[in-house]
């Protein structure tokens, strides 16, 4: 994240997450891994998480999980009931995603479903 924010690239605000992902299905990739899911974010506050086939014979498949925007980012917890937040940059036509458990690292990139 602070390369990016070198480069006078600042995360989205919470108008321009709303406007990105609440309501939406978008494809994440993590950019480490490869591995690769869809998230639904409805307007309710829910969160559905359906993982790619390998990733879901090991985690057990989708997950459906509260989410809020607030500060400038997305917080969200999984069913163990562990809690995060993740930041969104978009850089050119590419939006990156750094969690907040992962030392600052931008490792998933948003696409389009």
């Amino acid at each position: 994240m602070a390369s990016l924010r070198a480069q006078g690239i600042v995360p989205l605000t919470d108008v321009e997450l709303r406007a990105l992902i609440v309501g939406t299905s978008k494809r994440i990739r993590n950019l480490l891994t490869g591995e690769q899911g869809t998230a639904f974010s409805s307007p309710d506050g829910k969160r559905t998480l359906a993982t790619e086939a390998a990733f879901d014979a090991i985690h057990g498949g989708a997950a459906k999980n509260p989410y809020e925007i607030r500060d400038g980012r997305l917080h969200s917890s999984f069913d163990d009931g562990s809690r995060f937040s993740s930041q969104v940059f978009k850089v050119g036509n590419r939006y990156l995603a750094a969690k907040s458990d992962e030392a600052g690292y931008v490792n998933y990139e948003i696409f389009p479903s």
